[in-house]
């Protein structure tokens, strides 16, 4: 079967570019406005390039390298690596919800965590939010794997 390769989600690119643009909005004006010097331009050319860098970097770098790719003989994470589907023992998602009080009334805030428990009595804990596969899918996609892997064996 080919591996899933689950990726950060693409949802929070609008606002990503929105505070890019915003970052850049004082370079043409205060380069049309006022009377500026070389220095000033080149300051302003400058700190252009940065904010087009960190934005690049934002919006591009982070969301290429992969989170979690499933295969056959286990799942590959970001972070805490590779394990064999013979060591994960229980998979789940946590809900986390927070209630905040603000000034425009209360927010609401929910964090998705995918909770594997391992056969040595550990348990790795990765964020779900912010992914290409929603978290509820998440569970279903390790079931799928783990029954071909331990089928196959």
């Amino acid at each position: 079967m080919k591996t899933q390769v689950i990726m950060k989600s693409w949802k929070s690119l609008p606002m990503e570019m929105i505070n890019v643009i915003l970052f850049l909005m004082p370079v043409p004006i205060i380069l049309y406005y006022d009377e500026v010097n070389l220095l000033v331009s080149a300051l302003m050319m400058m700190y252009s390039v940065f904010v087009i860098g960190v934005g690049v970097y934002v919006i591009y770098a982070l969301r290429f390298p992969p989170e979690m790719i499933l295969s056959d003989a286990g799942v590959q994470f970001k972070y805490e690596g590779f394990y064999e589907w013979k060591v994960l023992e229980t998979y789940r998602i946590e809900e986390t919800i927070s209630h905040v009080k603000t000034e425009e009334g209360n927010m609401i805030y929910t964090r998705h965590t995918l909770v594997i428990d391992l056969a040595d009595g550990s348990s790795l804990r990765v964020s779900a939010d912010q992914l290409d596969q929603k978290p509820a899918q998440l569970i279903p996609l390790f079931e799928q794997r783990k029954s071909r892997a331990v089928s196959a064996s």
